[in-house]
């Protein structure tokens, strides 16, 4: 994670695939709000706003994009 400004490339594995991408931070209000709340809300159900960005504040989003 602390590398992903430096270099972008990643890799992961899901079950038996491994999958390569190019990984940026999301930092974009609207687009990172919406995925704050889809990840939160499929773990824990609804919330506030101020609970959801309690949980995040010591979090980052990241984008993979796989060619």
């Amino acid at each position: 994670m602390k590398n992903i400004k430096k270099n972008g490339q990643v890799y992961f594995r899901i079950e038996e695939k491994t999958f390569n991408g190019n990984a940026t931070y999301l930092d974009e209000a609207e687009e990172a709000w919406v995925g704050k709340v889809a990840l939160y809300e499929k773990y824990y159900g609804k919330a506030t706003k101020e609970v959801i960005e309690d949980w995040f504040s010591l979090s980052r989003l990241l984008v993979v994009k796989i060619p």
